[in-house]
Protein backbone atom coordinates (compact mmCIF):
# COMPACT_ATOMS: atom_id res chain seq x y z
CA UNK A 1 0.00 0.00 0.00
CA UNK A 2 1.61 3.28 -0.97
CA UNK A 3 2.02 6.14 1.64
CA UNK A 4 -0.69 8.30 1.82
CA UNK A 5 1.92 11.37 0.82
CA UNK A 6 2.69 9.87 -2.38
CA UNK A 7 0.41 10.34 -5.37
CA UNK A 8 -1.54 7.59 -7.29
CA UNK A 9 -0.60 6.93 -10.80
CA UNK A 10 -3.26 8.51 -13.87
CA UNK A 11 -4.84 5.20 -15.67
CA UNK A 12 -3.10 5.98 -19.04
CA UNK A 13 0.41 6.18 -17.59
CA UNK A 14 -0.63 2.65 -15.54
CA UNK A 15 -1.55 1.36 -19.22
CA UNK A 16 1.49 3.06 -21.01
CA UNK A 17 3.59 1.30 -18.60
CA UNK A 18 2.30 -2.19 -19.12
CA UNK A 19 2.22 -1.87 -22.74
CA UNK A 20 5.80 -0.57 -22.30
CA UNK A 21 6.44 -3.56 -20.39
CA UNK A 22 5.13 -6.36 -22.55
CA UNK A 23 6.59 -4.52 -25.65
CA UNK A 24 10.37 -4.86 -23.42
CA UNK A 25 9.16 -8.80 -22.63
CA UNK A 26 8.46 -9.24 -26.27
CA UNK A 27 11.66 -8.18 -27.69
CA UNK A 28 13.00 -9.84 -24.83
CA UNK A 29 11.80 -12.99 -26.13
CA UNK A 30 12.41 -12.60 -29.51
CA UNK A 31 16.19 -11.76 -28.62
CA UNK A 32 16.52 -15.37 -26.62
CA UNK A 33 14.70 -16.91 -29.16
CA UNK A 34 17.15 -15.81 -31.72
CA UNK A 35 20.11 -16.24 -30.08
CA UNK A 36 18.74 -19.96 -29.37
CA UNK A 37 18.00 -20.66 -33.56
CA UNK A 38 21.87 -19.13 -34.10
CA UNK A 39 23.37 -21.52 -31.19
CA UNK A 40 21.42 -24.66 -32.71
CA UNK A 41 22.53 -24.13 -36.57
CA UNK A 42 26.09 -23.26 -35.35
CA UNK A 43 26.26 -26.40 -33.50
CA UNK A 44 24.65 -28.39 -35.87
CA UNK A 45 27.16 -27.67 -38.49
CA UNK A 46 29.49 -28.70 -36.21
CA UNK A 47 28.19 -31.69 -35.27
CA UNK A 48 27.89 -32.57 -38.92
CA UNK A 49 31.78 -31.64 -39.74
CA UNK A 50 33.09 -34.00 -36.98
CA UNK A 51 35.10 -37.04 -38.01
CA UNK A 52 34.07 -40.77 -37.12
Amino acid sequence: MPAPDQAQPQPDAVAARNRRSLAIALALIAFVAIVFTVTLVRLQGAVLNRPF
